[in-house]
């Protein structure tokens, strides 16, 4: 098979999916400086390859055994390959004014990643031919887009969100190293074949972690924009929420103090309105009824003494006659 058939088969992959993300974005991104960002992934994956290929010749590619199958996918490949993109998307490109937004990260980081992809695509199919060249355009080079979005949006996220920096940075770099160094495990071990169908988890589990942050940054985005268009509707919602808000407040003040009255030791106070009925329920007695019950009692008082009047003038009459006896 000719070297421009190999060739041609791992270039399409890489390209496809750089010019996919191109399509997203097309409106705000410069082509040229997007093209540049592929070409600069290229050069980048040279070193990692050096390194690779002279580890391989020092005994270090030996992966027989589970123990040398991790230090070599973690550390020899993944770890190469991260280090170099993650250095030159945070210190040389995401620092960039022309990424002025948090999708910008992912949209370079893909391209920067797919170049890279590209041209270690090329030298494993011319090297180990093209059944490998055809399984890595399914596998690798989309689990490299997957690990590029990741890496490219914790970074643009850190440009813009200064109280989580540190965190988020942090993120950039072990997320995408973790998944690649277990696909990377997956890929070279040589104990266990049942593991093999570990590379098509960590891909999937890859793409469906890119395709969930892709979509939050778009929603973000979007909502911003609505944002920014129109203000004025936003700000009337603001409003009726806040109105919203005191009046829940009131109703819960006004709850606590029937809440609080009921479970009060205190007798509750009597409304003025029942005081005023109860003052127009007293029977007033008339004048002339408390002047006949004056004069019945001075009637009675006289009576009395009448009684006590007759009552004397018997025990006198009575002494006299007892006098006359003893005369």
């Amino acid at each position: 098979m000719s070297a421009n058939l190999l060739a041609l088969i791992a270039i399409i992959p890489g390209v496809s999916i750089a010019g996919l993300m191109w399509y997203l974005d097309k409106e705000r991104e410069d082509p040229r400086t997007l093209l540049g960002m592929f070409f600069l992934g290229g050069v980048m994956v040279v070193p990692p390859l050096l390194m690779q290929n002279q580890s391989v010749d020092w005994g270090l590619g030996d992966t027989s055994s589970l123990g040398f199958a991790i230090f070599f996918a973690f550390i020899i490949i993944a770890f190469t390959e991260e280090i170099v993109k993650y250095l030159a998307l945070r210190f040389a490109i995401i620092p960039q004014k022309y990424v002025d937004e948090p999708m910008d990260g992912i949209v370079y980081s893909v391209m920067l990643g797919m170049g890279f992809a590209t041209i270690e695509n090329i030298f494993y199919t011319i090297s180990l031919g093209i059944e490998f060249g055809l399984f890595r355009m399914f596998t690798a080079v989309p689990a490299h887009a997957a690990f590029s979005v990741i890496m490219g949006y914790y970074l643009g996220q850190a440009k813009f969100d200064k109280i989580n920096r540190k965190i988020l940075l942090t993120k950039a770099f072990a997320v995408p190293f973790v998944l690649h160094g277990f696909y990377d495990f997956f890929v070279v071990q040589e104990s266990y074949e049942i593991l093999s169908i570990g590379i098509f988890v960590v891909l999937i589990g890859a793409l469906v972690l890119a395709g969930f942050l892709i979509k939050k940054v778009k929603e973000e985005k979007a909502e911003e924009v609505e944002l920014t268009e129109n203000p004025e509707g936003n700000l009337m919602v603001a409003e009726e929420n806040t109105v919203s808000e005191e009046v829940v407040s009131s109703a819960a003040i006004t709850n606590d103090e029937v809440v609080e009255l009921a479970s009060s030791e205190e007798p509750p106070l009597v409304p003025e309105e029942a005081l005023v009925q109860e003052k127009e329920e007293e029977v007033i007695p008339e004048p002339t009824e408390i002047v006949d019950k004056g004069v019945e009692a001075k009637e009675d008082g006289l009576n009395e003494m009448q009684e006590d009047l007759n009552s004397i003038m018997e025990d006198l009459d009575q002494m006299k006659e007892d006098m006359d006896e003893t005369k």
